[in-house]
């Protein structure tokens, strides 16, 4: 399967727009789903303290199913992308998720929500926009490779046994090696075919391609970090093209604040065409990780001109979600979440 395949494997169902509860066409989209490891077998490699966790990845493909049956067309940009709160999934039984899209203006905004909260709280928040843009991004410069970091060292196959559980598993490890590891820069090669499918029979292929692939351009860096785990809080803008085969990894460390990480990612096809990239990126510190990769280049201090981005680059700014509704859809404020549990 190629990442940015949008073909119909199933039956022309959305894995998570088959409960629709509320669409007006091109104006609102309202769905319930309920993941399963039986339909969703991908969270039994995604796994955060051993318990099943929805990928921001794959909350953002919900909410682009969403988004793309109000635009009448498969999205390939989001912007405003806030990850604030972890949907857990039990091994046995399921969770309900809700997704909600509202055109708002040249934007759609959506949101997911979760029935253990009541839908009263946005997990997931992110914009699409409803006409197709001139999405185009530079590769950025860095600085010559290093010693590689193979995966099988990187995911802690012949390293230490903390090295593990800090990276998903199956479907998500993508990285064939890392030639360039420091604080602002990251540079390697990752898997970019699915030899394995991501919903149960009779749904659609994802719409944004592969998460697995997705998930890998972000988990990548975590080696770049060592000495924390890092989650995904967030971003300014996304883009996604479609592509067959490895892809190129290029990553930019552009700030750090407190705990909060924040980095420019592009992935390249062999030609070097666009197939992955984020903009302003946030990852931020879970907890103290206690593990460094074998055989990274160097110290920090050693890497800390190793990368310079080219240009600052603005995040989207977009309208506010509002609703009058009695019953919980989902939160409202898309702008200003409120304080979180965080992962």
């Amino acid at each position: 399967m190629s990442h940015g395949a949008t073909g119909t494997d199933g039956d022309g169902r959305g894995r998570f727009l088959a409960g629709a509860r509320t669409h007006v066409p091109g104006v609102e989209l309202v769905a319930d789903s309920r993941l399963s490891l039986a339909d969703d077998p991908y969270l039994d490699d995604y796994r955060v303290d051993g318990r099943a966790t929805l990928p921001a990845v794959v909350a953002l493909e919900a909410m682009a199913q969403a988004a793309g049956a109000l635009a009448g067309r498969p999205p390939d940009e989001i912007t405003r992308m806030a990850f604030d709160r972890p949907v857990v999934v039990p091994d046995d039984g399921g969770t309900l998720i809700r997704v909600r899209a509202l055109r708002c203006g040249p934007l759609i905004e959506t949101v997911l929500c979760c029935g253990e909260t009541a839908f009263h709280v946005d997990h997931f928040r992110a914009a699409f926009p409803a006409e197709p843009t001139d999405g185009t991004l530079e590769v950025p410069r860095l600085g010559p490779d290093g010693p590689p970091l193979s995966a099988a060292d990187l995911y802690g196959a012949a390293g230490s046994p903390d090295g593990p559980a800090r990276f998903p598993t199956g479907r998500f490890r993508r990285i064939v090696r890392l030639t360039l590891v420091g604080p602002r820069g990251c540079r390697g090669e990752l898997r970019g075919d699915d030899s394995l499918g991501w919903f149960g029979p009779g749904y659609d292929r994802p719409v944004l391609g592969s998460p697995g692939l997705n998930d890998a351009v972000i988990h990548a860096l975590q080696a770049c970090v060592p000495h924390h785990r890092l989650l995904p809080s967030g971003g300014e803008r996304l883009l996604v093209r479609p592509s067959q085969g490895d892809v190129r990894l290029h990553a930019v460390g552009r700030d750090r604040r407190g705990d909060e990480h924040v980095w420019d990612v592009t992935a390249t096809d062999v030609r070097g065409r666009l197939v992955v990239a984020w903009t302003g990126l946030r990852l931020r510190e879970a907890d103290p990780a206690g593990w460094t990769p074998p055989e990274t280049a160097a110290e920090p201090a050693e890497r800390e001109d190793a990368a310079e981005a080219e240009g600052d680059r603005q995040p989207m700014p977009g309208p506010t979600l509002s609703s009058t509704r009695s019953e919980p859809v989902c939160r409202t404020s898309l702008n200003a979440p409120e304080a979180s549990t965080r992962w």
